[in-house]
């Protein structure tokens, strides 16, 4: 997973929207710093709580700028359960929503992208096919 986060490779053949030249504009949070990733990183924590999160990277070597998250998904009585914590197809979409309502708060300029009830079940030989679709 490091070796993911701190781009150790010249070139990615799984995504070719990589530019490693804009690598270096990468950087780590745990507690976020910037004005959007913050508000991302405050939502992000209150959700699945800070003590939980082990790593969280703010790509900016890519197409969109994004954030990668990676927790431990922990109940509220401490048992590790991704199902309850995520949940399923439905309920990511639903974190997703409540993510974009949240942000738009403060950015309202922010426009959602598609939701995966849009696209799901749609075939993209590529990531390009994907784009253009949406």
């Amino acid at each position: 997973m490091e070796s993911h986060h701190e781009r150790q490779k010249e070139q990615y053949a799984s995504n070719p929207d990589i530019d490693t030249r804009r690598s270096k504009y990468n950087f780590h949070i745990v507690k976020p710093e910037g004005r959007y990733f913050q508000r991302a990183g405050d939502f992000l924590i209150d959700r699945v709580g800070g003590e939980n999160i082990i790593s969280a990277v703010v790509r900016m070597d890519e197409k969109t700028p994004h954030l990668h998250l990676t927790f431990v998904p922990l109940t509220e009585d401490n048992r590790l359960c991704a199902k309850e914590i995520i949940g399923n197809r439905k309920n990511l979409t639903k974190w997703q929503d409540d993510f974009f309502a949240y942000m738009v708060e403060k950015y309202p300029d922010l426009e959602r992208g598609e939701s995966a009830s849009k696209t799901l079940g749609a075939n993209f030989n590529d990531s390009l096919q994907f784009r253009l679709f949406v």
